[in-house]
């Protein structure tokens, strides 16, 4: 069983970290959005290709599965667990599409107002958009097709996965998983075993890249193992001080990068992420003090930076970063205290009623 003093620690370094991985997002899709995807850094790891951006989502869900899991813990109810999520992922994401679809459609579409509207591709957009049942839709109807890419926000599509996860983990834990160490490690081995084998060799007939409601079997197999390999060191961090794990973490990374082992960079990306996240210091402390704007910023970033291609205003990825990142940041810092942190205080003041009222009744 987790030691329980895991639970009550702050790791503040994580805010700095995620604002980074979000960052590392809006530059990968600076390249795309001006047309200069050749141009692209990416690092390989055998046949196994990370971009900037993919770097970034990974380290996202890292983070994800170690503060999901280490959240459980503190309140072992799924109605808890499902409020909390539901705060912290939906608010944020349904005010971004209705104002997509309401505001910024209609003011960059080709098309009549009459046809943007009566567009079946506008209802599908805003319905998966707020749901996230089915996968999101990247376009809308006449919608920056003057742009080299005419999606619209092509960050959602990994929101999908993450639910998905916050699902089969909650399922996990409900059974009494989490409580035992040895079952999420080998539950860990046997997803990256899985990626490893399965759509990194492409071995058998999972080899081929198959859907299940939409989702890639081999893009969940690799995102499942960076999400699980941060619940499972969640479940050993109460027994010794996290910030240990940076070295081997970085040990890792280096070792899988030499031998070309993704089965090595992958636990090496978990553990330096959360053996970095755990640090606190001035810096960290002044970061945790603003809130936390990088869900914001990855929701926004992507329609935030087709506005600016549209504008004419930079035309090369580092002035679209530099101009699109700026701006998403101030959009990010925006949504956290107007929106995102009344409404995670919202589902916690919700929870301590529901315990009051247990307890007199």
């Amino acid at each position: 069983m987790t030691d329980q003093r895991a639970d009550t620690r702050r790791y503040g370094g994580f805010d700095v970290i995620r604002i980074v991985a979000a960052l590392s997002v809006v530059l990968f899709h600076s390249y795309a959005i001006t047309g200069r995807d050749q141009d692209l850094p990416a690092l390989w790891i055998g046949r196994y290709r990370m971009p900037l951006g993919s770097i970034g989502v990974a380290v996202f869900f890292v983070i994800s599965g170690f503060l999901i899991a280490t959240s459980w813990d503190r309140a072992p109810r799924w109605s808890v667990f499902a409020w909390h999520r539901f705060a912290r992922i939906w608010p944020a994401l349904m005010l971004t599409v209705v104002l997509t679809v309401v505001f910024l459609g209609p003011s960059m579409t080709t098309l009549p107002l009459n046809d943007y509207f009566a567009s079946r591709r506008t209802a599908l957009y805003l319905v998966r958009g707020v749901t996230l049942f089915g996968g999101s839709i990247n376009a809308l109807p006449g919608v920056f097709l003057r742009n080299p890419r005419h999606a619209v926000n092509g960050s959602l599509w990994t929101l999908t996965y993450e639910i998905w996860a916050y699902v089969a983990l909650l399922v996990f834990a409900v059974c009494g998983g989490l409580r035992r160490r040895g079952l999420v490690v080998a539950l860990f081995a046997a997803v990256l075993v899985f990626f490893r084998v399965a759509v990194y060799d492409g071995v058998g007939s999972l080899s081929i890249d198959r859907t299940v409601l939409t989702m890639s079997m081999a893009k969940g197999a690799e995102l499942g193992a960076y999400f699980v390999a941060g619940a499972a060191i969640s479940r050993f961090v109460g027994s010794f001080d996290p910030r240990r794990l940076a070295p081997i973490g970085v040990a890792a990374l280096v070792l899988g990068s030499l031998v070309r082992e993704p089965a090595l960079f992958i636990p090496g990306v978990a553990l330096t992420v959360i053996g970095v996240g755990a640090g606190q210091g001035k810096v960290t402390d002044l970061v945790h003090r603003f809130g936390d704007p990088s869900y914001g910023i990855y929701i926004l970033s992507f329609p935030i930076q087709q506005l600016v291609y549209s504008s004419g205003f930079t035309r090369t990825p580092t002035a679209m970063f530099i101009a699109s990142g700026a701006l998403s940041v101030a959009a990010g810092y925006l949504s956290w205290p107007l929106l995102e942190r009344p409404m995670l205080r919202w589902a916690k003041r919700r929870d301590a009623r529901r315990l009051e009222v247990a307890a007199g009744g």
